[in-house]
């Protein structure tokens, strides 16, 4: 079956998955399930930042937590033990969220390890696991709830290529520092700037050919918004062309 044959069966299958959705919708018993979500984060930043969402739009079934690792690999391993306790207990996730960095990421070990996840003992229920990226590090999603960047961030000297961005955000936030609450928790009142600035950075790098810089936490806080909204439609998270464009250059 070709690429093209492929994508039409994708589809198609779409088309059903909605349909079959909607007949459920019309029986009037029916609940929509809010899901229940677990943030694993990398650094202190993120898990201030998502805690700080969680408040704003009142999740009672999201959970933030930073991991006690911090590169790509321990994450997903944390995160499936994580999801295999839950299902355990009888209180499984419906998704795992790992919030990354990709400027230390130069392997797929990371999606071999969520691939095996998926695939082993296929009769057992389990939690579906999505990586979500920042290149180069988090602060990208903060700098985009000010302004559309698209310059590629470098090493400067002593300087990382992360503590060049994190230079490039203090011209809007002086003197942020990733463990200030007060400070990041000011971010989030322009979090819908952020999503339309990192929706267009995505499609200006593919047209670039580049991931430096680029982000997906606008499909995070996206969903985490239609929960608040009960946009009931807005509840499915699934993997699509910006993490496989993002894939193909690591």
């Amino acid at each position: 079956m070709g690429s093209e044959d492929l994508k039409k069966k994708k589809i198609n299958e779409n088309k059903k998955s909605r349909a079959n959705r909607k007949d459920i919708r019309r029986n009037n018993n029916y609940r929509p399930i809010i899901p229940k979500i677990l943030i694993l984060t990398e650094g202190v930043s993120e898990k201030i930042y998502f805690e700080g969402l969680k408040n704003k739009f009142s999740l009672s079934t999201l959970s933030v937590m930073k991991s006690e690792y911090t590169d790509s690999v321990g994450l997903i391993k944390n995160a499936i033990k994580i999801a295999e306790e839950s299902i355990q207990k009888h209180e499984p996730y419906d998704y795992i969220f790992c919030v990354f960095d990709l400027d230390t990421v130069n392997n797929k070990n990371f999606i071999n390890k969520i691939i095996i996840y998926e695939n082993q003992n296929p009769e057992q229920p389990k939690v579906k696991i999505f990586p979500i990226y920042t290149y180069p590090c988090f602060e990208i999603w903060f700098i985009l709830h000010f302004d559309l960047c698209t310059k590629p961030f470098t090493s400067k000297g002593k300087k990382s290529i992360g503590d060049t961005a994190k230079a490039y955000l203090e011209k809007h936030a002086k003197g942020y520092n990733e463990t200030d609450e007060k400070c990041i928790e000011q971010f989030i009142d322009n979090y819908k700037e952020a999503i339309n600035n990192s929706m267009k950075l995505i499609e200006s790098q593919k047209d670039n050919e580049s991931i430096n810089p680029i982000c997906t936490i606008h499909k995070l806080v996206k969903l985490l918004e239609n929960i608040n909204q009960r946009n009931h439609e807005g509840y499915i998270f699934t993997k699509d062309h910006e993490e496989e464009f993002i894939e193909s250059y690591i």
